[in-house]
């Protein structure tokens, strides 16, 4: 089950999705916080904002509503753009404005940090979260552009780990192209994996998820998230799950 983290999305019982016999964990879609239509520039899925639901606040919130080790919390491997009135941090967007071209866009995480190498990678350190900014002929404005990378996102894994969360999903895996940075953060633990316990239904996806090993976690090293998922799987196999 998928709940938004944004506070126009309120259609969710929560309670009752997490009650006895109900859905095991719930996946937050903490991302899309500051969005095409935001009255100022940020981060997609910042720490802390004063102008934007934040995943602190929204992390509080479910948690006062759903017990943390049913909380699977989405992280972000993507960045958004918007047309600005200034370079300054978070600055007001055209969109808002209404004087200048008012345009945003999303962009792919591999994208985001060969344009931040041209044009000079800044921190906000505010919502804890890479961006920068330059001068568009295109739109004749600025252009402020946010986006996570290994530094941010581990922020936002050590918030998930210290609040006793059940685990991180990822929107979504294939926005870091051929990158190997992000794959490779040491947070995660196999013994933290469905496929690490030997019952359940998780257990019979383990075919699925060798073919994402096959394809995303290639090197054997020990370092790599999803080496230590795939060691996780072998040790649900040992101990009798399903393969399909």
């Amino acid at each position: 089950v998928t709940g938004g983290a944004a506070t126009w999305d309120e259609g969710f019982d929560l309670t009752a999705l997490t009650a006895a016999n109900a859905a095991d964990a719930l996946m937050v879609m903490a991302y899309d916080l500051n969005w095409s239509g935001s009255s100022r520039a940020g981060g997609v899925a910042p720490i802390d904002s004063p102008y934007a639901l934040d995943v602190r606040t929204a992390m509080a919130d479910f948690r006062a509503k759903v017990p943390s080790n049913q909380l699977i919390w989405g992280v972000p491997y993507y960045g958004r753009a918007w047309t600005t009135t200034g370079s300054t941090v978070n600055g007001r967007t055209c969109h808002a404005m209404g004087s200048c071209t008012a345009a945003s866009w999303s962009f792919r995480y591999d994208d985001a940090v060969v344009a931040a190498a041209a044009k000079g990678r800044r921190w906000d350190s505010v919502g804890q979260v890479p961006w920068y900014t330059y001068w568009s002929s295109t739109y004749d404005a600025h252009v402020q552009s946010y986006y996570d990378d290994a530094s941010s996102l581990d922020v936002k894994h050590e918030m998930i780990r210290a609040n006793g969360l059940r685990g991180v999903g990822i929107w979504h895996l294939t926005m870091d192209e051929a990158r190997r940075e992000l794959v490779g953060l040491n947070y995660a633990e196999a013994v933290q994996s469905p496929l690490g316990l030997s019952t359940g239904d998780a257990l019979g996806y383990v075919s699925y998820f060798a073919e994402l090993l096959d394809e995303w976690a290639q090197e054997a090293d020990a370092d790599e998230r999803l080496y230590r998922l795939g060691a996780s799987m072998l040790n649900a196999l040992s101990a009798g799950a399903p393969a399909e």
